[in-house]
């Protein structure tokens, strides 16, 4: 070998060693905030909420219900996942329950709320249904419908990172003025048990919050011209959408990657008819794709096709020319990282995993 084939192959072998180390490491804080998460149930301190009792004490640090109150004991808030599935769970979401006597309107819970909502950064869906042999569904603001069972779900992280302490004490303190105004009984979670559940449910979407990226560059250090490059990526089945990407979606209409522009400019039908840029970028956002690897395969694939009609070239973020040792190192951690998804209990590419990575 020359001196610049030795070169080459010493950088590979560096950057294959560096992949794998960065797995084991990751994969270490992956396990930990796992078993932190999903070890064993969260105890959860319950405070009954009634007319004569709502007080600062009801979602203090150290609530526990004594099983003095009337019904005392009693666990409304819990129910299976599957009740509620898509739009609440007991994973992301902290949840409420509350029956009341008489069906309540919907537009009455609406304008109760709308007092403290708009103090939430994270989601808050309300569901109700009009009684306990009847399907839960998602109550909007203009539902005009009336109810005996109400849910209140708290997102609890996004990619924004976890529920404040400051949101979790607007939340209950918003149910308790509702509680007080309809004369029923609230149950509430610990407030500190509810913000540790946040906390360890952040620690570990950012774990395994990745996305692979490959960038296409111009093989003679040239431009793309935009009308040749539309032509080649619909050529290849990708669409032009509104956010100004070219999507690939698979036979569900789900996306699975998108190509951008690698300059700030977004593509849009007009400005392709002149615009030039010097290098594009395909994007596979892991937790957000049911099959990673399936989908994985068909980037790289993509990726070689608008390589030919480009005459591009396939590289990283510094413009270093992949491989396939590199190439094949991405799609073994696209498959590890959803393999912990899986196991955790949020597929990725479900329901759930596209409320938590949105």
């Amino acid at each position: 070998m020359n001196d610049l084939q030795w070169a080459l192959l010493a950088s590979s072998v560096v950057a294959i060693a560096g992949v794998w180390l960065y797995n084991l490491w990751q994969a270490r804080g992956h396990r930990i905030a796992a078993e932190r998460l999903f070890a064993r149930p969260v105890e959860v301190h319950d405070v009954l909420l009634t007319p004569d009792k709502v007080d600062a004490e009801a979602h203090s640090d150290a609530d526990v219900d004594d099983g003095s109150a009337p019904n005392a004991g009693e666990k409304n808030t819990t129910a299976p996942v599957e009740e509620f599935l898509p739009w609440a769970d007991t994973i992301s979401d902290c949840l409420v329950r509350f029956d009341v006597a008489e069906s309540v309107s919907a537009p009455a819970i609406w304008a109760a709320q709308s007092s403290w909502c708009g103090e939430l950064q994270k989601s808050l869906r309300w569901l109700a249904r009009e009684n306990a042999g009847a399907p839960w569904q998602l109550i909007s603001h203009n539902d005009t419908g009336r109810y005996e069972q109400w849910l209140a779900a708290l997102q609890l992280a996004d990619r924004n990172g976890a529920v404040t302490d400051r949101e979790i004490m607007v939340f209950f303190d918003g149910l308790q003025q509702l509680a007080e105004h309809l004369s029923i009984a609230v149950t509430l979670p610990g407030r500190s048990e509810t913000l540790m559940r946040a906390k360890a449910l952040d620690d570990f979407c950012a774990g395994v919050d990745i996305q692979f990226s490959l960038q296409l560059v111009d093989g003679q250090g040239g431009l793309f011209v935009g009308t040749k490059l539309r032509g080649v990526c619909e050529a290849a089945g990708l669409v032009l959408q509104d956010d100004g990407g070219f999507h690939a979606k698979n036979a569900k209409g789900v996306t699975e990657y998108v190509l951008t522009n690698t300059a700030s400019e977004r593509f849009t039908t007009d400005n392709l008819r002149s615009l030039a840029t010097n290098g594009v970028t395909l994007t596979l956002d892991v937790p957000r794709v049911a099959d990673g690897v399936q989908a994985f395969n068909r980037m790289v694939g993509t990726a070689r096709q608008l390589e030919r009609g480009l005459g591009a070239r396939l590289v990283d973020a510094r413009r270093v020319e992949l491989n396939d040792e590199i190439i094949l190192s991405i799609r073994d951690k696209t498959a590890e990282l959803q393999k912990l998804m899986h196991a955790a209990g949020m597929p990725s590419g479900s329901a759930l995993a596209m409320k938590l990575f949105s």
